[in-house]
């Protein structure tokens, strides 16, 4: 027979509560979508990866989505299509995790070039979302980026984009294809030409006064110019970074609107 209810029995025999097999599958799957989507979802303050404060979000999230989820048609499942199932939408999930991470993953890089160079590298604290040595200028970038992503809105736009996803892809009805995979690695090699385009203009300044300082000092040896090559180049850094950090907002919308496109696609349902 097939099974379409879970039957708990209380110490008294009136005290019954039948929980219906399709919710519990569905809880399931969307909570497998949901640890997928929040296990690479930076959040400031939080380390990444699955910790245990991410899987208490995920069963939050969870219990917020289930009235937009539905049901499940079929009332029995074998072992093997349930494990199929959740794995596509973990899958699901993750795709969707790392679409959002890869938000601000250009800048980071972008910047880390830049520290690099400039000499920032030498001054190191600790990132929050991985307890790791980082340079202070990809921290406060980091963090910066991630404020910008929930000042501008960006926020409610992903949990509008989780509603319809649930909508148009029901818990149990994503098959993971060619597709799907091409468009997400598609956002890597963005990332690069993101990092590159924030960088470049910093570092080409910053190599054309090691340059000069080297000419300079080939030129006039007992002058010393080249201890002067660090403290000039970590201002110009700084003030170059001021200048352009109008320009962060627009990055941040350009790389997230990339980044929604591929989710749109994740999400559009099975045709």
């Amino acid at each position: 027979m097939p099974i379409d209810a879970i039957r708990l029995q209380g110490s008294y025999s009136s005290a019954e509560l039948r929980i219906p097999f399709g919710l519990l599958f569905n809880f399931g799957l969307v909570l497998c979508r949901m640890t997928g989507l929040l296990t690479f979802i930076p959040i400031p303050g939080l380390r990444l990866g699955f910790e245990l404060h991410r899987l208490v979000l995920a069963v939050l999230f969870t219990v917020l989505l289930m009235p937009w989820s539905g049901q499940t048609d079929r009332a029995l499942y074998s072992l093997g299509e349930m494990a199929k199932i959740a794995l596509s939408e973990a899958a699901l999930g993750i795709g969707l995790g790392l679409c959002v991470a890869l938000v601000q993953e250009g800048i980071q890089l972008g910047t880390q070039m830049v520290g690099l160079q400039a000499g920032f590298s030498y001054a190191s604290t600790i990132d929050p979302t991985s307890n790791a040595d980082s340079a202070i200028l990809q921290v406060l970038v980091s963090l910066g980026s991630s404020l910008l992503f929930l000042a501008m809105g960006l926020d409610t736009v992903l949990f509008r984009f989780l509603l319809s996803g649930l909508q148009a892809v029901p818990p149990g009805q994503f098959t993971l294809t060619t597709q799907h995979v091409g468009a997400v690695m598609a956002l890597f090699p963005q990332l690069f030409i993101d990092a590159i385009r924030c960088s470049l203009p910093i570092v080409a300044i910053l190599l054309v006064i090691d340059t000069a300082l080297a000419l300079l000092s080939r030129i006039q040896p007992q002058l010393q110019l080249l201890s002067l090559s660090f403290p000039l180049k970590m201002l110009a850094s700084m003030v170059l970074l001021a200048y352009g950090t109008p320009m962060l907002p627009g990055a941040v919308e350009r790389a997230s609107l990339r980044s929604f496109e591929v989710m749109q696609l994740l999400m559009a349902g099975q045709r």
